[in-house]
């Protein structure tokens, strides 16, 4: 947005990006958000469209300050909110709601954390993505701040070009088994 340009480095890619909708090389990751289930509902409940989810009845848990599509929200779900992720996957596996949107990465990791990677699941089909990116602030004194956004992303296009990246980001998402190192 024009408006953060006084205070944000952004790159060239991202500032293209911006004005033909276009997926930057340069962004930090592509969130992909799903609903979550139980996995004993799993093929029970199903995630077709917004409409589908209402006329369902399906109970859809929120977090509080999370910014969601501009469809999800005009869907008029009905919704419980919450505090943290936690508390909504907490809820999820005591069936105080249905679903749950979240980043899929975001949500396995979490899963995953709490120890209730085998309790929980997706559905298979996206909400909706969106590339998140990591812009410098050009008001840190931090010295050489937007050379160093550019070697960060380059850094990046080389974790990702090697598989690193994604062993990383597997590390925090997917179940290990235990005594298992997780990063290689």
């Amino acid at each position: 947005k024009p408006s953060r340009d006084p205070l944000l480095y952004y790159t060239q890619e991202q500032r293209r990006a911006a004005s033909t909708g276009t997926l930057p090389a340069d962004h930090l990751w592509m969130s992909e958000y799903v609903f979550f289930v139980k996995k004993l509902y799993r093929n029970r409940f199903r995630f077709e469209s917004y409409a589908q989810v209402k006329q369902d009845g399906l109970r859809v848990g929120t977090n509080k300050d999370y910014s969601y599509s501009r469809e999800f929200m005009d869907a008029n779900l009905s919704h419980r909110t919450y505090p943290t992720t936690t508390d909504a996957l907490r809820a999820l596996v005591d069936e105080e709601i249905d679903l749950y949107p979240m980043d899929r990465t975001v949500g396995l990791a979490s899963l995953k954390q709490l120890g209730l990677a085998e309790s929980v699941t997706t559905l298979p089909t996206p909400l909706f993505s969106k590339p998140y990116l990591a812009p410098f602030s050009r008001i840190s004194d931090f010295p050489r701040n937007e050379h160093l956004m550019y070697e960060f992303y380059a850094e990046l296009r080389q974790l990702r070009s090697c598989g690193k990246a994604k062993r990383i980001v597997d590390s925090y998402t997917r179940p290990s088994a235990p005594d298992t190192p997780v990063l290689p």
